[in-house]
């Protein structure tokens, strides 16, 4: 346990996002369940707030509470593979990197479905579903949790499953970190993708090159097998030294030549391979992950669904001209390709109800001066009004404190039954936060 000015309490309570800093007045760090027991019904006793820390990259910050007991998760990372293989017993503690590196030891066939960033956190990743590389062919993350431990309100211990506790495990795929409890453990399903090594095949287009791949794009993509994935990365004019810059990262279970056979189509419009390699996923999300981190700059972070990817060279348009007068070299918008295994699971088998979205876009926007936050928000506000109806919704992940109706953008139709969950099973809100579900909004 740490208070204020202890040694080492800045370090437990620095998170990914700069802007978002709020002090707990102490930092509690359990080393098993019962100490998570006993944090909680301390403070609960004591009528202190309580938030729970896992990786720290929530964008909102919420996992930090001022002047209450932050219930910092980083001691439980214990990792234990079934013998057959075919799950992974996670503490919540765990990172995505060291998770991959346990499974790779035990057998380099076998592949979790998490982050690319290596150092998020496995809990909020997969409290609010979690999109990975192989999701188009093999689901969110949430979607291979196969049981839960967390601690309640009450300090009680539950395992949540399809068979024990079912409200809160559907709860938990999708409904967010921090709102009906602490997750303490996770039982993960492990999936055999069809190659050992992942293809992983990266192309730039600069400048010019940019709008006609645009719109070309959606079409493109929407012709890949679910075995393929293409990600963007557009980055502002100087982020490279250069002028604009729209990276694609397509990773697939399929041989790299099979990728760049595909990108043919797009590379006559100017496109150039910069990389091509096969690896597991372990050893390429160590790298990956590092391109888009914050590292504790302040920034604005916002994201949105695109339900309908035909119109996606419309609304290239609306991001072109926004990334010409962009804040800042460090403004930066991506794109998760979606669909597939993702689309084809019902939005209420889950909370995660966004599962009809072709991308999801997401923007991060530093700034280094109070001058350029001003200008920042200026930039982001402009950008998604003039996205207006080609996205919609938010994606609980990218948590964005500015978002006025955030239970419908985040939730969707799934917001009632999760109020409804949150006022049985924390009827005096304990787990509350600026974003918390409210069970007594029904």
């Amino acid at each position: 346990m740490l208070a204020r000015g202890q040694s080492g309490f800045d370090r437990r309570v620095a998170i990914e996002n700069g802007a978002r800093v709020a002090l707990p007045a102490i930092v509690v760090s359990p080393r098993c369940v019962r100490d998570v027991a006993l944090a909680v019904s301390i403070a609960t006793e004591h009528g202190w707030p309580v938030s729970i820390k896992g990786g720290g990259h929530g964008a909102a910050g919420f996992c930090l509470v001022e002047g209450g007991v932050t219930i910092d998760m980083h001691r439980l990372d214990r990792i234990a593979i079934s013998p057959t293989g075919d799950s992974v017993m996670v503490e919540a503690g765990v990172r995505w990197l060291d998770a991959y590196a346990a499974l790779a030891a035990f057998d380099e066939a076998l592949a979790l479905i998490g982050g690319a960033c290596a150092d998020v956190g496995v809990a909020g990743f997969l409290l609010g579903g979690g999109y990975s590389f192989l999701s188009r062919k093999f689901g969110l993350g949430c979607d291979h949790v196969r049981a839960m431990k967390m601690v309640l309100a009450d300090g009680s211990a539950v395992v949540a499953s399809q068979d024990s506790n079912p409200d809160l495990f559907w709860a938990c795929r999708g409904g967010g970190g921090g709102n009906f409890g602490v997750v303490t453990e996770f039982e993960l399903a492990t999936v055999r993708p069809d190659h050992a090594e992942l293809a992983f095949v990266e192309c730039v287009f600069s400048d010019g090159a940019i709008a006609p791949m645009l719109e070309r794009y959606h079409a493109w993509a929407a012709s890949l097998s679910t075995d393929i994935a293409a990600y963007g990365r557009w980055f502002a004019a100087g982020a490279t030294g250069s002028g604009q810059r729209v990276q694609l990262t397509c990773v697939g279970d399929c041989p790299p030549e099979e990728i760049v056979a595909r990108l043919e189509p797009l590379l006559t419009l100017g496109g150039v391979i910069v990389d091509v390699q096969r690896s597991t996923m372990h050893r390429f999300a160590d790298t990956l992950g590092e391109r888009t981190k914050l590292g504790g700059k302040p920034a604005l972070v916002r994201s949105g669904f695109v339900q309908f990817g035909a119109a996606w060279p419309r609304m290239g348009e609306v991001l072109a001209k926004s990334m010409a007068s962009a804040p800042n070299s460090d403004a930066i918008i991506i794109w998760t390709h979606a669909g597939g295994r993702i689309a084809s699971i019902r939005p209420d088998e889950s909370a995660f109800v966004h599962r009809s979205a072709d991308y999801l876009l997401e923007m991060k926007a530093p700034w280094q001066t109070g001058d350029q936050q001003i200008a920042v928000k200026k930039w982001v506000d402009a950008l998604f009004d003039g996205l207006g109806s080609y996205i919609s919704g938010a994606y609980v992940n990218y948590a964005d404190p500015e978002l006025k109706d955030w239970e419908q953008d985040y939730y969707g139709k799934n917001a009632n039954r999760l109020r409804s969950i949150k006022k049985d099973r924390d009827p005096f809100n304990v787990f509350n936060f600026a974003q918390s579900i409210d069970g007594f909004n029904l």
